[in-house]
């Protein structure tokens, strides 16, 4: 998919990778924005431009990891299992 950011509550996460994982996260209401590198995006964050590919709030359950994929054409798709991870 290219260069991916997360911001999750606010912060910020990056990779080299096309992989982020989160640790440690509380249960309860938490807002994620997934951002892709685009070289016509209007927006502009990280000094790079980039285009939202996802933005939702979740409820994170106790004990809970939850996945979330985004293909290499736009489709998202998520799963949730025991754990307190976040693997994006």
């Amino acid at each position: 998919m290219g260069d991916v950011r997360v911001v999750l509550d606010g912060k910020r996460f990056e990779s080299a990778t096309n992989t982020v994982t989160i640790s440690d996260l509380n249960a309860g209401y938490h807002t994620i924005k997934i951002y892709h590198q685009k070289n016509t995006s209007m927006f502009n964050i990280f000094n790079k431009r980039y285009e939202v590919v996802y933005n939702t709030s979740l409820n994170l359950k106790a004990g809970s990891l939850i996945q979330i994929t985004v293909e290499r054409f736009g489709k998202v798709s998520m799963s949730e299992s025991k754990d307190r991870t976040w693997q994006i």
